[in-house]
């Protein structure tokens, strides 16, 4: 089995990560994504051409260095399919999209009036993982970074069974434990936060 838990970056100070986020990763590391290592090989992945997504991976990386018994094996660079300025652009071209998305989320406003790019987004993120997954070995976890809503689209993608809410965005350092094995891909588990449980009447 292979996993990749992909997170969204750290807390923002203009275009790149706030110092104390950044200190705060390099004490202690992320919360869930900590536990999810726990006697893994693990890769590292510069996620987006964003600066704020390399600055938090590097600053988990250094923690990482600090940690006894740490197995990071590897790097790898960034790929804008996870995020860039090209995908992003494309927010802003609607404005209804964007009048939408201030009082719902990206995924709702898109839904409405541009469902072609959700569904091209996707397809292009789950190429990009498949590829991640082909280049490590089994028993590797690759820790990503990435942006919002992005990091949703992709678990979206994953939950044909729409059990995550279509309505999440994701905080900051929250996101999302993806597993592969034999060919089977599915959304194991959330880093951060918890999906509620539907009640039954």
């Amino acid at each position: 089995m292979k996993r990749l838990a992909i997170i969204r970056h750290g807390e923002r100070d203009g275009e790149n990560i706030s110092a104390r986020q950044l200190d705060e990763i390099q004490q202690s590391g992320i919360a869930g994504v900590n536990q999810l290592i726990k006697g893994q090989k693990i890769v590292l992945h510069r996620g987006s051409e964003f600066g704020r997504t390399h600055q938090t991976i590097l600053a988990f990386e250094k923690y990482l260095l600090k940690k006894p018994g740490s197995q990071q094996i590897g790097m790898l660079l960034a790929d804008p399919r996870f995020g860039s300025k090209r995908i992003f652009d494309k927010f802003m071209t609607n404005s209804k999209i964007v009048a939408e998305a201030e009082n719902s989320t990206w995924f709702e406003a898109f839904e409405h009036y541009q469902l072609e790019f959700i569904t091209q987004t996707q397809k292009m993120m789950l190429k990009a993982v498949q590829q991640i997954f082909d280049s490590v070995q089994d028993g590797t976890t690759v820790v990503l970074v990435g942006h919002t809503p992005l990091i949703e689209w992709l678990a979206f993608a994953i939950d044909t069974e729409e059990i995550i809410p279509r309505n999440l965005k994701l905080e900051e350092l929250t996101g999302f434990s993806i597993e592969y094995n034999a060919g089977d891909i599915k959304i194991a588990k959330t880093i951060g936060f918890e999906i509620p449980v539907p009640q039954t009447v």
